[in-house]
Formats: C-alpha cells, sequence, structure tokens
C-alpha cells in the first residue's frame, strides 16, 4: 500500500484513474515491473481494455 501511494501520488489524474479500476493484484504487478508513468499508464488502460 506504502508504495503504491508513493508512487502513484505525483501521478497524472489519468493514470490515477487508469489503476484505481484495477483489481489490486493488476495494480502490484504494475508496480513490480513499470519504469515511468507512460508505460504504467499504456499497461493500465490496456489491461482495463481487454480484461
Amino acid at each position: 500500500m506504502k508504495r503504491f501511494y508513493e508512487y502513484y501520488k505525483d501521478a497524472p489524474a489519468k493514470l490515477r484513474r487508469s489503476v484505481a479500476v484495477l483489481p489490486w493484484a493488476h495494480n502490484l504487478l504494475l508496480l513490480s515491473k513499470i519504469g515511468s508513468f507512460e508505460e504504467a499508464a499504456y499497461y493500465a488502460q490496456k489491461s482495463a481494455e481487454n480484461g
């Protein structure tokens, strides 16, 4: 939870909305594999679109 907050507290609003709709397990995977906000936004959006 702390890592999630620390990473996304300064993220753009669009990214925060994208990760808000994902299950917790998806968010954990994103946090462990992403390097930038742009990369996180891309994968969060694609995960939400494709389930």
